[in-house]
C-alpha cells in the first residue's frame, strides 16, 4: 500500500507541475499598433496584459530612438543606461504606452534604417526597434 500511495503523490506531482511553472514559461501578452498620423509621422500603441516596471528596447539604434521617438505617456521616459535603451515610469508599473514617432532616415552603422522611402511614396518601417523586455518584479517577458 505504501508503493501506491508514493506512486499516487509522484503522479500527482507530475500533473500538477506544469500549472506551477506555467507562469514564468509563458510570455506576457502585448497589443501593438502603429498608425500613420501624419505625412511623416507615426504614432505607436502599446497595451500590456499587465503592468510592468519597465521594457527594455535593447541596444542604442544610434540617435534614432531619442530623436525621432516623443513618449506621449505621462510619467514615462526612454532612458539610456549602458549602452541600452528603456521605457521606464517615474513611480507606478504601467501596461499602457503611446509614442509619437517622426521619420528618420538617417542609420546608424552596424543597425537596421529605421525608416526608407519606397519609389512610389510609401514608407517601410523596421519594426524590430519597438520589440523589447518587459520587467516585472526582476522578471523579463518578451514583448511586442
Amino acid at each position: 500500500m505504501n508503493f501506491v500511495k508514493k506512486l499516487a503523490c509522484l503522479a500527482l506531482g507530475l500533473a500538477l507541475s506544469p500549472a506551477v511553472y506555467a507562469r514564468a514559461d509563458s510570455p506576457l501578452s502585448a497589443r501593438f499598433t502603429l498608425t500613420h498620423i501624419a505625412a511623416d509621422t507615426w504614432r505607436v500603441d502599446y497595451v500590456l496584459a499587465e503592468p510592468v516596471a519597465s521594457i527594455d528596447l535593447g541596444t542604442k539604434a544610434g540617435a534614432y530612438r531619442s530623436r525621432a521617438w516623443r513618449v506621449l505617456t505621462p510619467g514615462l521616459s526612454l532612458v539610456e543606461r549602458d549602452g541600452q535603451q528603456a521605457l521606464t515610469s517615474e513611480g507606478a508599473p504601467f501596461s499602457r504606452v503611446s509614442i509619437e514617432v517622426s521619420l528618420f532616415l538617417p542609420y546608424a552603422e552596424g543597425n537596421y534604417t529605421p525608416f526608407d522611402r519606397m519609389s512610389d511614396g510609401g514608407t517601410d518601417i523596421f519594426l524590430g526597434f519597438f520589440a523589447g523586455e518587459a520587467e516585472q518584479d526582476k522578471e523579463r517577458d518578451r514583448c511586442a
